[in-house]
């Protein structure tokens, strides 16, 4: 096991320096979870590296020097709860991978980007307007027949 205290795995300033240093400190969270038996937890590795939120190691996977490292390190959490899916009572694992931008449903957009099948479609849109509005004239006009034929009757 790294050099480090586990008191000082849990301050709340970043507790690396360089990438080496990120690099022992992500070793030693996966070092951690083995020899202790728990789980590989995203709060647990942004608690060994010394950081206050998810956003600043979200945000760390953008950075020139770390973000290689940091992604790496996120995608092997996300692994192990993709893992867990398989178990018994998955339910845990599924609420995390949603929080990783999981899915549990299939979304199917659908658009047409061609401005020529757009204005087709819209022409034809037109024209269909003007046929309805066409057979309701007509439609309107036949009521009108045949209530003037129905008062007529009357008479």
């Amino acid at each position: 096991m790294a050099k480090y205290k586990l008191k000082d795995m849990y301050s709340r300033r970043p507790r690396f320096q360089d990438k080496e240093e990120l690099k022992e400190r992500i070793d030693l969270f996966y070092d951690m979870c083995e020899c202790l038996n728990i789980p590989v937890t995203y709060t647990g590795l942004m608690l060994v590296l010394g950081l206050n939120n998810k956003n600043q190691l979200s945000m760390l996977r953008y950075h020139p020097e770390y973000g290689e490292l940091v992604s790496a390190a996120i995608a092997s959490v996300e692994f192990f709860y993709e893992s867990k899916l398989s178990e018994g009572k998955p339910v845990g694992a599924i609420f995390a991978l949603k929080n990783f931008g999981w899915s549990d449903r299939t979304d199917v957009a659908i658009a047409d980007s061609d401005p020529q099948k757009v204005a087709m479609k819209e022409a034809q849109l037109a024209v269909l307007n003007t046929a309805r509005k066409a057979i309701q004239a007509v439609a309107e006009t036949k009521i009108q027949e045949i209530d003037f034929a129905e008062n007529e009757d009357d008479d």
